[in-house]
This record gives C-alpha cells, sequence and structure tokens, in this order.
C-alpha cells in the first residue's frame, strides 16, 4: 500500500489532527522549479517502507507542502527554514526537526514513536478543551486565507479603541466651547443679532452727459450734450 498526504490546507490538516489526536507530520520539499519531483520521491519512499507505513497511517496526519507555493510561505512563518526536504512532526507537547535528504527509516520511525508517546501522555493529562496541535484551528473558510486572524483581531479591537476615543476628544471640546460661551455671556451679556433690510436704491436718471473729443494733432474739445440731442449736431 503505497502512502497519501493529506488533500487539502495547512489549517485542515491541523484541524483534522487535534479533532483525530493524530501527530501533525508537514513535509517540506522544493518548487517544481528546483526538483521537487525527486525529493517528493524520496519522502513517499521513505514513509511507504513497511515499518513505518502503519503506524503514520493510524497515528500521523501527513501534508506535503512545496516552497513557492502560499500554503508552505504560511508554515515558514510558524517554523522558518531554509533546507529541504525537511520533516515536522509537531504537536503542543513538542515539535521536531528532521532533514529528510539521507534520514534512515529506523531513524524516521524512533522519532515518530517518541513524538506519538508524548502525544498519549499530553492527552491523558490535558483537559478536552485544550487543543492538541499549536497551529491555529478557526473556522475553515476564514483560516485558509489568513492565519494570522488574531493580529486581525487586534487591529479591530484597535481601531475601534482609537474611534472611541476620537468621540470622547470631541465631546470634551464641544463641552469646553458651550462652557467658554456660557462664560462670555456671562461677562458681556448675551449677543444681539441684529437683523438690518436692505433697502434697493433707484439709480438716477441723468438729463446730460459731458463728452470730450480729441483731434489727430492731439488736441481735445469739451461739450455738453442732453440725452435727447441728435447724434448729427454732437
Amino acid at each position: 500500500m503505497a502512502h497519501e498526504w493529506f488533500d487539502g490546507t495547512l489549517v485542515r490538516a491541523s484541524a483534522q489532527a487535534t479533532r483525530q489526536n493524530r501527530l501533525l507530520i508537514a513535509c517540506i520539499v522544493a518548487g517544481s522549479e528546483d526538483g521537487n519531483i525527486q525529493e517528493k520521491q524520496t519522502l513517499e519512499q521513505l514513509f511507504s517502507q513497511s515499518q513505518i507505513l502503519p503506524v503514520v497511517s493510524s497515528r500521523c496526519l501527513c501534508i506535503l507542502l512545496e516552497t513557492g507555493t502560499e500554503q508552505a510561505a504560511i508554515f515558514a512563518k510558524l517554523f522558518p527554514s531554509n533546507t529541504t526536504p525537511t520533516i515536522y512532526l509537531i504537536h503542543s507537547s513538542g515539535n521536531t526537526m528532521l532533514a529528510a535528504d539521507n534520514i534512515e527509516a529506523e531513524t524516521l520511525l524512533e522519532h515518530i514513536q517518541t513524538r506519538l508517546a508524548a502525544v498519549d501522555s499530553a492527552d491523558k493529562e490535558s483537559k478536552p478543551d485544550i487543543a492538541a496541535t499549536p497551529l491555529p484551528t478557526p473556522a475553515p473558510a476564514a483560516a485558509e486565507k489568513h492565519l494570522d486572524a488574531h493580529e486581525a483581531e487586534r487591529y479591530r479591537r484597535m481601531l475601534v479603541k482609537r474611534r472611541q476615543q476620537d468621540a470622547q476628544r470631541l465631546r470634551l471640546v464641544r463641552e469646553d466651547m458651550k462652557e467658554d460661551r456660557k462664560t462670555y455671556e456671562m461677562v458681556h451679556g448675551r449677543t444681539k443679532i441684529i437683523q438690518t433690510e436692505t433697502v434697493p436704491v433707484k439709480a438716477q436718471e441723468t438729463k446730460a452727459a459731458r463728452l470730450q473729443f480729441r483731434a489727430s494733432n492731439g488736441t481735445t474739445k469739451t461739450a455738453d450734450f442732453t440725452r435727447d440731442t441728435p447724434f448729427t449736431e454732437v
């Protein structure tokens, strides 16, 4: 029987490992451009060996992450590493990182059994409401996009607090302005607003006009004309 990888996101794998009380095994391989096919085949052969496969199939949940992908980037924030292929054995009782390029099946099995013993011990001592896997397990629909939901919630609360503080400051400023207005009225009295009526002024009609004429030699001549004077007389 061949080894099978978990088909889903890192958060879903963490949630399922927690529910089923399994050891989460995350395997990191190089991206497709860096020869991950060979690394993936190496890991599949390692986990498919007869002494490892039964233990992994019954007590563990394995997920394969390729560097350069979104899921590998999320995992790198929790467990930074530049080495591939790498095997992580993850549980709240402790985590183990193994370089998987030359690891023997017996060595891997020994580490897995050690971590499984810690899983069983932690399960007996822990309360039912304590999660077994250290990875966050919020609602899958939201967690698939944001593993930092806690930080987002903290930022939202900070914004709400700032809005409340701004509203409080604005309220204090308005109260101060109101008190200042009352103090001014006590000293100077209430300000009266006088409304004035605008009376339109009718333009006066003129009966005569003075015109000035300038000749080509620069001399000028001024004369008064009535508004009824014909243009020919001007």
